[in-house]
Parts: structure tokens; sequence; C-alpha cells
């Protein structure tokens, strides 16, 4: 998963006639045009050569004891030409092409007054049989899931490009297309919907290999779901950051964030259950065990929170040196495509310093007085050595 280069708004136009395909496509550029930071509005329609069209009636040439390859042929010599052998002067050779008069290239009224000879001999007029129509020939045919497509694109200028996707998109859901054609989605909007499903998935087996390992080390299910609620409240701390920022819940940078902190966070509540269960051991009573890791562990616990924010102020703030010129830089696209994951880091892991201490202790405590209650006698700790006792 990378960062998204694909246009901000990629429309698949599909149907089978390109005509109707043409007059949605411009339908649809005339509808959003007007959207609030949308640029370079194009279409990959190729419009071709104007061309000449022979429309052939089957039926009254098969009457007429006319071949559609006889009639083709004469036409196509008509207008433009037929190969009717070579000449060789030497070593050099040339194409014999039989040529209708000029007028016939010029003007296709002639071709439609010539009459053709059946096998009879007899002359049928080119009127009865056929006809001619001009056009605009198809330069190239894309195709997306076997249907003709034109794809239509734009950039967004001054504003996020899902904040302008989103616009265009509720304008061409809102629009009725004929039947057998429609609009799919893709550029910028199909790498965030992959990118999204790629950081859910990497987010839920991250929480389940850390619930793992907490629970073949603690050999407990309560104590490992106390340690891993740090991660709700570290998700509660980046949506707040998100919004005090101003910022879009970006699924790749804030996703990869939230996926940090699901890493870090849960270090501290390790910290507080792990050296909680171990005073418990020596005979420490409930109250006495989880106040003593909270005086014991606050120290490390804060400094580890305070240095990786310190070094992701720069980062959230788009605040760099450039070693070359040597000199302070402000802003920039990469500190604005980073800056969403710093923030995310910040404030998840500062609310989550803040309320682990809080929390974590208090859930021990809960979850101490409901085994109490299912274990009467439980409460009170165990027997320890004297020697033990007295360290």
């Amino acid at each position: 998963v990378g960062v998204p280069t694909g246009a901000a708004v990629h429309i698949n136009l599909s149907g089978d006639d390109f005509d109707v395909l043409r007059e949605l496509t411009a339908e649809i550029e005339r509808n959003i045009q007007d959207v609030d930071g949308l640029v370079d509005l194009k279409n990959d329609f190729d419009k071709g050569m104007p061309e000449v069209r022979i429309v052939i009636d089957r039926e009254q040439a098969a009457l007429a004891k006319l071949d559609t390859r006889y009639i083709g042929a004469t036409v196509q010599a008509a207008i433009y030409g037929r190969k009717a052998g070579e000449y060789r002067e030497g070593e050099d050779e040339y194409d014999v092409v039989v040529r209708f008069p000029k007028e016939f290239t010029k003007d296709l009224t002639y071709a439609k007054g010539m009459a053709f000879v059946n096998r009879d001999g007899r002359q049928i007029p080119f009127s009865s049989v056929a006809k001619i129509e001009q056009a605009l020939g198809v330069g190239s045919i894309k195709r997306v899931d076997r249907k003709r497509t034109i794809t239509i694109q734009a950039q967004a200028e001054s504003r996020s490009g899902t904040e302008v996707f989103a616009d265009v998109q509720e304008i061409v859901d809102g629009m009725e297309f004929p039947s057998g054609y429609s609009v799919a989605y893709g550029g910028q909007d199909e790498e965030v919907q992959e990118s999204a499903t790629f950081m859910k998935r990497a987010f839920v087996v991250a929480l389940f290999l850390i619930a793992l390992v907490l629970i073949t080390q603690f050999n407990s299910i309560i104590q490992p779901a106390i340690i891993m609620s740090s991660v709700v409240l570290s998700l509660a701390g980046v949506f707040f950051g998100l919004v005090i920022f101003n910022m879009p819940f970006g699924y790749l940078m804030t996703g990869i964030g939230c996926i940090s902190l699901s890493g870090i966070v849960v270090n501290n509540a390790i910290v507080l259950v792990d050296y909680t269960n171990k005073l418990r051991d020596r005979g420490r009573s409930i109250e006495e065990a989880i106040v003593e890791a909270g005086k014991t562990r606050f120290r490390p616990v804060l400094l580890t929170a305070v240095t990786t924010i310190l070094g992701l102020l720069p980062l959230a703030l788009a605040f760099s040196f450039d070693f070359r010129e040597l000199k302070f830089v402000s802003g920039g696209e990469q500190a604005t495509f980073w800056g969403s994951m710093a923030v995310a880091i910040i404030f998840g892991l500062t609310f989550a310093t803040a309320l682990t201490l809080i929390v974590v202790p208090t859930l021990y405590s809960i979850s101490d007085s409901v085994s109490s209650f299912f274990k009467p006698g439980s409460d009170e700790p165990p027997a320890v050595p004297a020697e033990v006792a007295a360290k």
C-alpha cells in the first residue's frame, strides 16, 4: 500500500453504443464541472476520423440478385479506387489502381447515383439496395470487464481529493442512466478502498497477535482484556486530535498511526498489571498493590510517552530542518501526508497514557472484586515466606 497516485475523480461509464456513451459523458461533465475544487476535467473518448459507411439492405440486395461483397467492392472502387494489378519498369514496381472519375471522391452524390449490374446483366440503382452515411468513426475502443467504456477523470485543487470526489459521486449517483449503462469509480477512490480493506485487516491481525501473546504470558483472559482496553482509549484520542487539527481520517496514514498505537499503548498497561501482580504475589493487598504499582511505574510510563510525543511534534506541525540549505522549513507535501499519522499517535498516546493510569487500575480492582465474589476467601493474600515478605 503506497501513496494514492490516481486521479481524484475517476469515473468509468460503460455501455454498448458509443453514441449514447458520448452523450452521457457530455452530460456528466456538464453536471460536475462546477464542483468546487474540480480541475483538469477530461475524458479518453477517441473521436477518430470521419468515415463513410455503406448500409446495405440485404433483403433487397438478395431479391435483386446482388452480392453484398460485390456492392462493397464497387463502392470502394468508386470512392477510394481498387488495385487491379502491378506494373514493372526495370527494378521498380508500381500498383495499378482503377478509380472512378474524381467527382465520385469529392461528392458522394455521384456514388449514390450509380448503378450495379446483377448476375442477369440488369442494372440495379444504388438507392434501391444501399445507402451512404457519413459518420464520425471511433479511433479506439476501450473495454472494462468486456464492456465498452469511456473514462472521465479530473484532479482536485484547493480541496482534498476525498471531498471533491464525494461531491462528484453525489451528483453522478443522482443521475438516471438508460438500461444497460452504468458507472463505476476508480482512481484514488479505488486505491482508498483497497487501503481501507488492508488497514482493517492489519489492525485486526495486530490486535489478535497482541492478545495471543498476552494470554500466553499472563495465563489469563481477564488481565489481557484489561490491558487491551488501553487501545480503545487511544482510539478516542486519535479522533479527538483529528477534530482539533481539522483533518480527515485517512485510511492509509491514520490507519498506520492506529496500528502503531496498538503496539505502543499496551506497554504502559503491561507494566502496571505485571508489577501489580508481582506485589500481590509478595503478599500485598489489592489496594496497596495498585497504589504502589502506580507510584513506581508512573515515571517510566510518563517518560516513554513524552519522548515519543516530542519526537513526533515536528512531523505533526510540518516543521523540519533542511541540512543542505541549513535552514528551517515549514510545510511541504510530505509533511502534510505524514502529518495525520503523527497527530494520531500523539493524541492517541496522550489520551491512553493519562487514562491508562486511571482506567487500568480501576478495571484491575473490579476484576479482582468479581473474582472474590465467585471465590470466597480468595481476596486474602496468599501465605508468603518470612524472608520474601521482609524484602
